[in-house]
């Protein structure tokens, strides 16, 4: 059993966080007021305020916590995997937007040494990708918005090449699109999200 908490609005308004801001989600040549105001902002909100009050009133474990993300929330997600692995237990990203800040992300991936005990569920939609987007390869062999591709190299460049690092999965939902593709991430992601560690693997 699990509590699940969506955040938007005005816990997104207090942190003056922002679609527009560049360079705040990926943690990338960031500004400092910029990114104190923005994406980090948000996360120590979420970490040193929110999760500790909604533990505390309903007798949740901090060990628990899980974080799930679609679209800018999934590189949101991607993007505290990789500075702040530690934060939650589990993490999961559905149609993570990988080609934010011309990807920025992607071009910090091979740096990320995540530790064994992470798990990252990512999800995307097989139709987010078009035939003619993965003909067209850009730089590190992957277009710019090719949804599908670009959510495989991350997971291969942040998986240990030896299998005994993070447990890091990439689930491509046929017949969906950006938009269908969330109820169907979520549902995949529940169990693996809820589940302990040891039976995740």
């Amino acid at each position: 059993m699990g509590t699940a908490l969506g955040i938007s609005g005005p816990a997104l308004r207090r942190c003056r966080f922002r679609r527009s801001w560049r360079s705040t989600l990926c943690g990338v040549a960031e500004a400092p007021m910029t990114g104190r105001r923005g994406v980090n902002a948000f996360l120590d909100f979420l970490t040193g305020e929110l999760a500790p009050m909604v533990e505390a009133r309903f007798g949740l474990s901090a060990q628990r916590r899980s974080l799930f993300g679609h679209s800018l929330g999934g590189l949101f997600v991607l993007r505290t995997v990789l500075n702040r692995p530690s934060a939650f237990a589990a993490y999961a990203a559905a149609s993570p937007s990988l080609w934010f800040d011309d990807r920025a992300l992607l071009r910090a991936r091979d740096a990320a040494r995540l530790p064994q005990a992470v798990r990252l569920m990512i999800a995307v939609g097989a139709l987010e990708q078009s035939p003619a987007q993965a003909a067209r390869p850009g730089e590190d062999g992957i277009g710019e918005r090719a949804m599908v591709a670009n959510a495989r190299v991350v997971a291969d460049c942040l998986r240990d090449p030896a299998g005994a690092g993070p447990d890091i999965r990439v689930h491509v939902f046929e017949d969906e699109n950006h938009a269908s593709v969330v109820p169907v991430a979520l549902g995949r992601a529940l169990p693996f999200l809820l589940a302990h560690p040891r039976a995740a693997r």
